[in-house]
């Protein structure tokens, strides 16, 4: 039996060898963080639709698209939930380098404008969120099979070295 402490003695377990698969381990993450970008951008929704309507049109579709991410992670097999996870997440941060770039079409007053708290904190939150998103369904490296000739390189790299080192002594 294996125990998980706070402080992990010399052998400490890992969720591999408690069965828990990682998805199950950063689902509870996914949700906390697009919640969050969901409230960063409500937190904002009412200053930007005076301003730009349409932007805030785009924050109440984005809203909306995180509730139902949130919501489809709660699911059993929420595969196309983490995807539409990872697309509310890429989108706005991508929105948010346009529109400090180049600006966004009648809306040209935040070019530049990229110490905003509020903007800096939904980045954040963003790119937390695309990089759990990628983990979780893109395969892990360990999982992909390795090429047949595939062998530990630190050891091959020390054989080829002294073979090297030998073929040197003998010519000199």
């Amino acid at each position: 039996m294996t125990t998980l402490s706070w402080f992990p003695g010399p052998r400490a377990a890992t969720p591999e060898e408690l069965s828990i698969p990682i998805e199950t381990l950063l689902r509870p993450a996914a949700i906390v963080g697009v919640l969050a970008i969901a409230l960063i951008h409500f937190l904002d929704l009412f200053g930007t639709i005076q301003s730009h309507a349409y932007v805030g049109v785009l924050y109440l579709v984005l809203i909306a698209g995180c509730l139902a991410a949130a919501g489809g992670l709660l699911g059993r097999k929420p595969w196309r939930a983490w995807m539409l996870t990872g697309a509310v997440a890429a989108a706005p941060f991508l929105g948010y380098i346009v529109s400090r770039s180049v600006g966004l079409p009648g809306a040209t007053d935040d070019i530049g404008n990229w110490t905003q708290p509020l903007g800096l904190a939904a980045l954040f939150v963003e790119f937390l969120v695309m990089t759990i998103s990628l983990r979780v369904l893109v395969p892990a490296w360990r999982q992909l099979p390795l090429p047949p000739d595939a062998g530990d390189h630190r050891v091959r790299g020390a054989t080829h070295r002294e073979e090297m080192a030998s073929r040197s002594v003998g010519v000199g």
